[in-house]
């Protein structure tokens, strides 16, 4: 069934205080986000001295969600109207693309090794103690009083703000 338009309720968040700390902006493009999430794993951004951060987390595929929609794919399974005709994401031409894109990522580390595994809220949990600098996740959650306190009670600087939808190959879209 078609249905209409509507807000994205996931978006990717990120640590702006991380951005501010590393002097790197909010990605707007997949090349930005992959330098981000690289100095996010790589830079110690929580400054503990230690290798414990990633660049993203999530729960599922669908964390790959702004990727897919940066190459103009849906998520997988999903169909969508493409040049008058109705497409399945997993024939989509973009759709090769972009899982070798998510694959560089998985396989240069910067990716929560747990993605598949992460249930329920475990994924908030490693955002919010800052094991991650960017999270897919709900925003109603996100900008709870009941998440703002959690996540400043682990770091009173940590700043979480949306990503605007990237820019890729397919154009510039949240969701399919």
């Amino acid at each position: 069934l078609a249905k209409k338009p509507s807000i994205s309720f996931y978006n990717l968040w990120i640590r702006k205080d991380w951005l501010d700390k590393l002097g790197l902006q909010i990605p707007a493009t997949l090349d930005e986000l992959f330098a981000v999430a690289k100095a996010f794993t790589e830079k110690d951004p929580d400054g503990n001295g230690k290798a414990d951060t990633y660049g993203i987390t999530g729960q599922k595929l669908s964390t790959f969600d702004p990727i897919l929609s940066a190459y103009g794919v849906g998520v997988p399974d999903s169909f969508y109207l493409k040049n008058g005709k109705v497409m399945n994401s997993l024939v989509d031409p973009g759709m090769k693309e972009a899982l070798a894109f998510i694959k560089g990522m998985i396989d240069a580390g910067v990716v929560d090794p747990d993605i598949l595994a992460n249930t329920g809220t475990q994924h908030e949990k490693k955002a919010f103690q800052g094991k991650a600098g960017m999270i897919w996740h709900g925003f109603p959650r996100m900008t709870s009083p009941t998440a703002v306190n959690e996540y400043k009670a682990v770091n009173p600087n940590a700043e979480w703000v949306q990503v605007p939808a990237l820019k890729g190959p397919g154009g510039q879209f949240a969701g399919s």
